[in-house]
């Protein structure tokens, strides 16, 4: 099932990581057949932005300047 393969790809990607190199989970997802066959490669790309998964970190993180601004 589409688990396994994404738990599989994981994995081969964490083994890369790991030597210290760059990761290709991006790379694995848009080479194989089970996962293409249901997002295209630039869905992939798009799904694995981290931009698209921040929430409201960035609206958080600047209330936080300006607090600590005003105390100094």
């Amino acid at each position: 099932d589409m688990h396994d393969v994404l738990r599989t790809l994981s994995l081969r990607a964490w083994d890369v990581i790991a030597d210290g190199k760059a990761n290709p989970l991006g790379e694995l997802l848009s080479a194989s057949p089970e996962v293409t066959k249901w997002v295209d490669t630039d869905r992939v790309k798009k799904l694995l932005d981290p931009s698209h998964h921040v929430g409201t970190a960035p609206v958080l993180a600047k209330k936080m300047v300006h607090m600590i601004q005003k105390t100094i």
